[in-house]
């Protein structure tokens, strides 16, 4: 949505590996892609808003853990640059 409040997108799949689970933070990536963490699958998700395809993702869905390549609900994520800057929050980066 924008900061009128009107919906400008939405992403739904009821279910399949797309369909999310508390999804609680979503940010469009330069690309312009949104990344989204997927709470309750222990995942970070990024969806093509063209096809509406899950593009990439960090995390065995539905399986949390604390090894590599594992999360145990994931409730944020930063975006960083090489160079250590913040591309999504170029104030606070």
């Amino acid at each position: 949505f924008n900061r009128s409040g009107a919906i400008t997108y939405r992403y739904q799949p009821a279910s399949g590996p797309g369909m999310l689970n508390q999804p609680s933070l979503v940010e469009r990536l330069p690309n312009g892609a949104f990344m989204v963490n997927d709470d309750f699958r222990d995942r970070m998700a990024a969806i093509d808003p063209v096809t509406g395809a899950l593009i990439w993702q960090y995390g065995v869905a539905d399986h949390p853990g604390t090894d590599p390549g594992y999360l145990n609900t994931p409730d944020g994520f930063d975006i960083l640059s090489p160079d250590g800057t913040t591309p999504t929050h170029p104030q606070t980066g």
